[in-house]
């Protein structure tokens, strides 16, 4: 038996494909796309592209941590990077405006790092491309974990 502490079921809505510029950085020009296009709550199918520098954190061992774990420091590697591989959610955060929950890998030659992306931390040096698709009748909320230290998304209807 599969036990779900939170679902809700929605219907896919418009497919938008966004193109971010040089030095746009990828999750604040995610966000402010989705502002745009009046999204409010998608998800990111595919993304690709090159970064100047890529910024993120991973889960790290805590055992001062409720769950044993939490986020390393934020980890930085300066490009030229190729962005292989972005998938995540957009939602709603504690207020009225747009938070992700994006999860990059980025190589150069044989290296691969990966995580989650830290917000700022992410300029776009080529280009990077996205495909994300809108969600209606349900949506994520950000809400503070009552068993770690993590915000996290949770479904809901709308």
């Amino acid at each position: 038996m599969v036990l779900l502490d939170s679902v809700a079921a929605g219907r896919a809505g418009r497919v938008i494909l966004l193109r971010l510029s040089p030095g746009r950085d990828l999750v604040e020009g995610l966000l402010e796309a989705c502002g745009e296009m009046g999204l409010r709550c998608a998800v990111v199918l595919t993304g690709l592209g090159s970064l100047r520098r890529f910024s993120f954190v991973s889960a790290a061992l805590d055992p001062s941590s409720p769950c044993g774990v939490s986020y390393s420091p934020p980890a930085v590697v300066e490009g030229p990077l190729e962005l292989i591989s972005v998938s995540g959610v957009v939602g709603q955060g504690e207020g009225e405006g747009l938070e992700a929950h994006l999860h990059c890998c980025a190589s150069r030659g044989k290296e691969v790092w990966a995580g989650h992306a830290v917000e700022g931390g992410n300029p776009a040096l080529i280009t990077v491309e996205l495909i994300v698709q809108e969600v209606l009748d349900a949506g994520m909320r950000r809400v503070q974990d009552a068993q770690s230290p993590f915000r996290i998304f949770l479904p809901h209807r709308s």
